[in-house]
């Protein structure tokens, strides 16, 4: 609503200061909304919407657990799957090279 440069009478004013006020409590109301669903529960770090807004964001996985324990076997378990599918190919290798050997040598 545009500022006007002159009123014709006080009633005028009246009403548009009447209007700024309406306008500025709907506003104050809505912040005060947005204030209480931002709120922090006792503890947190982060607001209840970032929360939720990373859960749905970021993987479900043990890796980004609070617990050290439950990283470090998330991390072990990991690391011996990769071990498992190396030594399954290497051992792969090695048996079609004895087999070829063994093969070459008869």
């Amino acid at each position: 609503m545009p500022i006007p440069s002159q009123f014709r009478s006080q009633a005028e004013l009246v009403n548009y200061l009447e209007t700024l006020e309406r306008r500025v409590e709907a506003l104050e109301m809505e912040n005060q909304v947005y204030k209480e669903s931002l709120n922090m529960p006792s503890g947190a770090a982060v607001p209840i919407q970032a929360q939720r807004w990373l859960q749905k964001l970021l993987p479900q996985t043990n890796l980004l657990s609070h617990s050290f324990i439950s990283r470090a076997f998330t991390v072990w378990g990991h690391y011996f799957v990769a071990q498992l599918i190396i030594s399954a190919g290497a051992l792969v290798i090695y048996l079609l090279v004895m087999v070829v050997i063994l093969a070459i040598g008869r």
